[in-house]
């Protein structure tokens, strides 16, 4: 969904905050489709991402894929992370 917005995203008047690492899966890590796609938004001055809600993005019931995929999270520069707290 992300990549098919990329453009209008980045032409929007406004910042925005992208909810659950964008629903990014856990289990794929850096190589799943879209991804990079995601990245590139992250990069731009114009969107921030909410690292929320781990169980919308892990596969598993104790959520093992998201500890063991910390690279989607540091992947993504602290200052463009918004608290969820």
């Amino acid at each position: 969904m992300l990549t098919a917005l990329h453009d209008t995203i980045l032409a929007l008047p406004t910042i925005l905050v992208i909810n659950h690492f964008g629903r990014a899966q856990a289990a794929p890590g850096l190589e799943q489709p879209g991804f990079d796609r995601l990245l590139d938004l992250l990069r731009s001055s114009k969107v921030y991402i909410k690292p929320s809600a781990p169980y919308q993005i892990s596969q598993v019931d104790d959520y093992a894929d998201f500890r063991e995929s910390g690279q989607l999270v540091d992947c993504v520069p602290l200052e463009k992370m918004i608290d969820s707290g």
